[in-house]
């Protein structure tokens, strides 16, 4: 895992939900409809594959850190979140292949089971208090429609990232030398 790569593409992700999170700004007191940009998420989801699950769980506990630091400040409910969203998606992710569509639906899974983390979490804290028909009509139905170019984005992002990581494993193997083919028997 090459932590400058990996790094690059979280941050990329990062500061476009930031842009889009300035570009459409949060109603928090949810009287209209809230776009909640969710790349960051969407990448944490899609680096699914590339990691083992402790690896998977820190990056999630690191990056729901950072958003809850840096953007909402709800009592650490993003890192929460995160983490069970990335222990349901790690499972789900064993069944299914690499195609387009089976990618997009995981990350909207993913967004929508994060969502409603959440949602219990913040309701459970009494930090909101809306029914959940509100929470689907205001939060979750603008936020997972608005994510879905933002997901096919991210697809091809990481498919990037993918093969910078491919190319440099192909250099880093081209220069290594085996000794142990030179041995004599």
């Amino acid at each position: 895992m090459n932590i400058k790569v990996h790094g690059a593409f979280f941050g990329i992700c990062f500061l476009i939900d930031i842009l889009l999170g300035i570009l459409f700004p949060v109603d928090t007191s949810l009287l209209t409809l809230v776009f909640i940009p969710q790349m960051t998420l969407a990448g944490l989801i899609l680096s699914v594959n590339d990691m083992n699950l402790t690896n998977h769980l820190l990056l999630a506990m690191g990056l729901g850190l950072w958003i809850d630091f840096t953007r909402y400040g709800f009592e650490f409910a993003t890192t929460f979140a995160f983490l069970l969203t990335v222990l349901v998606v790690h499972i789900w992710s064993k069944h299914m292949s690499e195609s387009i569509y089976e990618r997009v639906i995981l990350v909207v899974i993913g967004i929508f089971v994060n969502e409603w983390i959440l949602y219990f979490f913040l309701t459970l804290t009494g930090t909101i208090r809306l029914d959940m028909v509100e929470w689907l009509s205001r939060r979750e139905f603008l936020t997972i429609l608005g994510n879905v170019p933002l997901i096919v984005a991210c697809i091809y992002l990481n498919d990037f990232k993918e093969d910078q990581l491919s190319k440099q494993d192909r250099v880093k193997r081209a220069k290594e030398k085996v000794r142990w083919m030179n041995v004599n028997s």
